[in-house]
């Protein structure tokens, strides 16, 4: 079987996408080995759960924002083209599967020479994501000068010019799709392969009773994820100023936070509102510890605010709410739109509009059987579709054309 080689711009474990696409290569009798960053000292390689990974570190901070500038300069990384270069060498790499948009063109240039094939699987609408992204967590200063470098236009001509050069195009989302063939990318050249649910990883994982227990008197709204402008946690904090008065016992549980500046604006605006002493901000937890949090959970939320981002990506949280039969509460971004109410699995709320989502979150509150109804939808939906048992199956497809 081929040895196929995988790129991935930060560390590993854990990655949720990487993790499920390797298990079903693997599977399949492909040899994989991934090449990711990490901080620190790590082993030259390693195996985790039959990936040998090899981790590389490109150096102290200020190295580092040396080779940030120079890659958004030119679009291509020195160091990672280097190192992709041995490590093709090193594992006889046959195939190559670059994770998001980044590292594509440094990866291109690797398999020209080498004469390799790759795929780009593209986890993010980069290009729209970068405006979403900007200054969340950057000086003004640095905002300033890395405004040009890191433009849309600059970006979308950069991404178009990639997905021209590849092999194959992985894409999350049918949205994500049609913005490729909008730059006459042949449909054929695309596989969308959707952040769903492993179903037998996931009810496989144990339930941590004390958490469920904390919240039996409770009626608990949940959001599981990372913290940004984008997610929409803004609009979820300023709708519990409505709750409070029509939903007793009502309790916002917030499970995630990488983004701490973000998290403490977040927690000035619970002040602002009145609300804070309706909201746990959990923190990040251990992957094995988010099933207990849904099954404490009476409705889950993907808040996101709409924008080109957004609209056309799609969240693993959706799948994992639905799998675990809990009715959700998506805001009007596209795709979520379109899976809820094709699945009759939740309600959507206007973005952006606290008021929308409140009156949604009293409605389910007041119909319990309506709850249950959309739960068990949702639950249907994904044994029956949106789950990875099936979404390998196009990934396992894809390397066969190959």
């Amino acid at each position: 079987m081929k040895n196929i080689g995988m790129v991935l711009q930060r560390s590993f474990p854990p990655d949720i996408r990487v993790e499920k696409e390797a298990k079903a290569l693997l599977k399949e009798g492909y040899n994989v080995f991934l090449l990711a960053e990490y901080n620190g000292e790590p082993k030259k390689e390693e195996e985790v759960n039959g990936v040998i990974v090899r981790g590389i570190n490109l150096g102290n901070t200020l190295l580092k924002k040396y080779h940030q500038l120079r890659f958004y300069l030119t679009f291509k990384h020195p160091s990672w083209e280097r190192e992709i270069k041995k490590f093709v060498k090193d594992f006889n790499i046959e195939i190559l599967h670059i994770h998001d948009l980044p590292l594509v063109k440094t990866g291109l240039e690797v398999a020209a020479n080498k004469k390799l094939q790759i795929i780009a699987d593209l986890h993010e609408n980069y290009p729209a994501g970068l405006q979403v992204w900007r200054g969340t967590n950057k000086t003004k200063i640095e905002d300033f000068f890395l405004g040009y470098l890191k433009s849309l236009k600059r970006w979308k001509a950069y991404e178009r010019k990639c997905v021209e050069q590849v092999d194959k195009v992985i894409v999350v989302v049918e949205e994500a799709k049609e913005r490729l063939l909008s730059y006459g990318i042949p449909g054929k050249k695309i596989t969308v392969i959707s952040n769903v649910v492993d179903i037998d990883n996931f009810t496989n994982m144990n339930s941590d009773l004390n958490i469920i227990q904390k919240y039996k008197d409770n009626f608990v709204i949940s959001y599981v994820g990372g913290f940004g402008p984008h997610r929409g946690i803004d609009c979820t904090i300023k709708a519990m100023k409505y709750l409070k008065e029509n939903i007793s016992k009502v309790r916002l549980v917030l499970v995630g936070n990488k983004n701490t500046g973000y998290a403490d604006k977040l927690r000035q605006l619970a002040l602002t509102c009145r609300v804070y002493d309706l909201i746990d901000f959990i923190g990040w937890q251990p992957f094995g510890k988010v099933r207990s949090y849904l099954k404490a959970s009476d409705i889950c939320l993907v808040p996101h605010n709409k924008n080109p981002h957004t609209d056309t990506t799609i969240p693993h949280k959706l799948f994992q709410y639905m799998l675990e039969g809990k009715p959700v509460v998506v805001s009007s971004c596209r795709p979520l739109k379109r899976i809820v109410e094709e699945t009759n699995s939740g309600l959507v709320f206007e973005a952006g509009n606290e008021k929308d989502l409140a009156e949604k979150l009293v409605r389910l509150f007041r119909d319990g059987a309506l709850r249950k109804e959309l739960g068990e939808n949702g639950r249907k939906a994904v044994q029956r579709q949106y789950n990875w048992q099936k979404g390998s199956k196009k990934l396992v497809n894809l390397y066969r054309e190959l």
